[in-house]
């Protein structure tokens, strides 16, 4: 055999070797994460469902990080801008924490001028470890007092906009950086699975005052960088008459960009703590359920931009005790969880839990409600067998309504005997920013 025939068989037999040891790995690897999987859904329901009575149901006793990888595409960016908007980011974290999702967002970054909310954040981010080595904190202090208690226009006065333009251009270039490189410091080639973050959702938390017009820019650049992606933001109407004056202003140059999907608003008299939780468990209930978060977006609101987005939210506090022989951490009856659904259904289609006074429904869109438990996976799938046919009877809707099934955990501290159920109804306001205004005008 001459060498280069010997030379030829030792690189492919190499090839092969190499090839063959990265299938053994991937395989292995896999492997392991279905034991870890698998042993984790021993730990948080060691006795299988129809072990308990049927009488009783079972909550989600810890949060469980099982990577899903149809779920956790890691393609939803979500951006908090503003003293609201970083709060709100942070609330939005824990309850896609909660509900064992947080792999579901590629990349979370949030900016805000006030070094006082900055700092406030990086001291929140090891509530949610998971997500911290993806997450994009502007470190700016070129404005400690950030643009609290400033107009659109005050924040829009080139003295002020110099401060905040620059350094908002440097966020949002890191930001692209990590969402198309990832955090990963290098690649493991065993893995099929590997991709960018590069966003089919950017959920931008804007806040109003002076923060609109930060806003505005970022949701303008982030259309640019990611033309493909949905974009939709939040934003809370203030309570204050002054902020709450120059609401309108904020949103018609939001609206003015025309790449807007939908807008999801509320409004802060009808509660800031109520409406966050509304707008937080929206999210990650929408990112937990089985629809496609994206496809239910899209049938919320028409082919053109800047939909208004109206949400209605009931909730309660369901009432958990453990087993007497420690098996099982948190557990409740059956009835209490179907007529907590009843009431909340009745109350949300009566209408007077809306967090924002705009008259409902657009013609031509979808009417979607987010059933949001805190039961293990098992025994929502176990309830919702049960009621989706009673509700089908109730006639309380038409056939232009999704219902979402959703999970969450409950809280295992020492001393907490209850976990928290929340119902989310998202509707288009019938005439868009003319029924802001309307509302605005009135009050």
């Amino acid at each position: 055999m001459s060498s280069d025939s010997l030379a030829f068989l030792l690189t492919f037999v190499s090839a092969v070797l190499m090839a063959f040891g990265g299938v053994v790995v991937f395989f292995r690897r896999k492997h392991e994460r279905d034991v870890a999987r698998r042993e984790a859904d021993a730990e948080a329901t060691p006795i299988p469902p129809r072990h308990l009575p049927e009488g009783l149901t079972s909550g989600g006793s810890r949060t469980a990080f099982a990577y899903e990888p149809e779920r956790d595409t890691g393609r939803l960016t979500l951006v908090g801008v503003g003293t609201h908007g970083v709060k709100l980011a942070a609330r939005t974290l824990l309850a896609f924490r909660n509900a064992g999702r947080l792999s579901a967002i590629g990349v979370a970054a949030v900016a805000d001028l006030s070094q006082r909310e900055r700092n406030r954040f990086a001291r929140f981010v090891p509530a949610v470890p998971e997500i911290a080595a993806r997450l994009e904190l502007s470190p700016t202090t070129l404005f400690p007092d950030g643009l609290l208690g400033r107009s659109v226009a005050q924040a829009d006065q080139p003295a002020v906009r110099m401060l905040w333009g620059a350094e908002f251009d440097r966020w949002l270039a890191d930001t692209m950086r990590l969402i198309r490189g990832t955090e990963r410091p290098c690649f493991d080639t065993s893995d099929p699975l590997l991709a960018p973050y590069d966003s089919s959702h950017v959920e931008l938390l804007a806040s109003s005052g002076g923060h609109w017009r930060p806003s505005v820019y970022t949701a303008e650049v982030l259309h640019t960088e990611l033309p493909l992606a949905m974009l939709t933001v939040t934003n809370i109407i203030p309570a204050n008459p002054q902020l709450r004056a120059q609401f309108l202003d904020g949103l018609r140059a939001l609206c003015e960009l025309a790449c807007v999907h939908l807008i999801r608003l509320v409004d802060e008299r009808n509660g800031q703590a109520l409406c966050d939780r509304a707008n937080a468990t929206w999210l990650a209930g929408l990112y937990n359920a089985d629809a496609d978060p994206v496809n239910t977006l899209r049938w919320l609101g028409t082919d053109d931009p800047n939909t208004i987005v109206v949400p209605t939210v009931w909730t309660r506090e369901l009432p958990f005790r453990p087993s007497c022989d420690g098996a099982y951490p948190a557990l409740t009856f059956r009835e209490t969880v179907v007529r907590a659904i009843r009431d909340g259904m009745e109350a949300v289609f009566a209408g007077k839990t809306k967090l924002v006074d705009l008259p409902t429904r657009k013609a031509n869109t979808q009417r979607v409600i987010l059933l949001h438990l805190p039961l293990t996976s098992e025994f929502l799938l176990s309830i919702k067998e049960q009621v989706a046919p009673m509700l089908a009877a109730s006639r309380w809707y038409d056939a232009d309504t999704t219902i979402l099934w959703s999970n969450t955990s409950v809280p295992h501290d020492d001393g907490v005997l209850g976990g928290p159920m929340t119902i989310v109804v998202l509707e288009a306001a019938r005439n868009g920013i003319d029924d802001v205004a309307a509302l605005l005008a009135r009050s």
